[in-house]
């Protein structure tokens, strides 16, 4: 990579990180941490112009973070719902990122028992 200092970010799913990348305006460079017998013939892996999707064959891929993004929004949108029955949030939309509905300000009251 060029001598520009560059950040490594991360994804992760349900709380195992799934893979990191660092990138500059010509380069990105991927890293994919594999569950233990994890082979690589087994991973299914795409990479193009817009989009990474990891996973491992036969199976969803992990990695799909528009998606993920988008059900993060619809469940946070119906968690406001259900703690404020009479206020409509369906037009409400969210900037920049969205935090995880199970967890945010204590969790989901709803869910927990009594």
């Amino acid at each position: 990579m060029d001598k520009i200092a560059t950040k490594r970010l991360s994804y992760e799913h349900q709380g195992r990180k799934i893979y990191e990348w660092e990138q500059t305006l010509e380069e990105i460079h991927v890293f994919i941490e594999v569950p233990p017998g994890v082979k690589a013939k087994m991973l299914d892996i795409k990479i193009d112009a817009k989009r990474l999707r990891v996973g491992l064959r036969g199976n969803p891929p992990f990695i799909d973070v528009r998606a993920a993004t988008r059900v993060q929004k619809s469940l946070m949108l119906e968690r406001f719902q259900a703690e404020n029955p009479g206020f409509d949030f369906s037009g409400a939309s969210f900037n920049g990122q969205v935090p995880d509905p199970k967890s945010f300000m204590g969790g989901v009251g709803y869910n927990t028992p009594n």
